[in-house]
């Protein structure tokens, strides 16, 4: 996908695996067709949407986003670049139900629903998943709450923890392993150690 001409038309174009609502897997393609939507419903690409709507009233930047090659277009399932303070930011967002300040960037219901359980992963990275967001729980650490998690390749991690109005954010760059996510696991489950007292 990352190669084709139209990676929209390519993520469209794949052969299903299974009925539409039986079996999750996570896929790139599907945050490809959701940016070619925005850029539909609102004449700017995903990266430039972010910048005048997210961004620059969050006070983030610098901000790198990766392109594809051949359509230009931002690679919107793996390609963002933020520093962690403006992971943090994003992540603050999110816990504050889409606003900063006086400005509501976000629609509330849609922020609370993209942190809260949509659909059930069967076992892949977490037990739940909202909108782009992992929802997982583990109750020796968190009290049975819900911990919803951006997840990205490396070890890339934005916690948001609404019983203690906590964002944790944690950077690594063990790309494409298949234990990049045993040391964020290990910092996020210290972090909530240390304030959820265990049973």
């Amino acid at each position: 996908m990352w190669r084709a001409d139209d990676p929209v038309a390519y993520a469209l174009g794949r052969p299903p695996v299974a009925g539409p609502g039986t079996v999750f897997a996570y896929n790139g393609g599907l945050p490809t067709v959701l940016a070619a939507v925005l850029k539909e419903a609102t004449g700017m690409s995903a990266d430039v949407y972010a910048r005048e709507r997210l961004w620059c009233p969050l006070g983030v930047g610098p901000v790198e986003w990766m392109r594809h090659d051949a359509s230009g277009l931002p690679v919107a399932a793996s390609g963002l670049r933020l520093r962690p303070r403006d992971m943090a930011r994003f992540g603050q967002l999110m816990l504050d139900q889409g606003r900063v300040g006086s400005l509501q960037l976000l629609p509330s219901e849609f922020a609370r629903a993209s942190l809260s359980p949509q659909d059930e992963t069967n076992g892949e990275i977490t037990a739940r998943y909202g909108y782009l967001w992992w929802v997982g729980a583990r109750p020796d650490e968190a009290g049975g709450q819900d911990l919803p998690l951006a997840i990205g390749n490396g070890g890339q991690r934005i916690l948001v923890y609404p019983p203690e109005r906590l964002v944790v954010v944690v950077t690594a760059g063990d790309y494409d392993s298949a234990t990049q996510g045993d040391g964020p696991a290990t910092a996020i489950a210290a972090v909530l150690a240390a304030l959820v007292p265990s049973p």
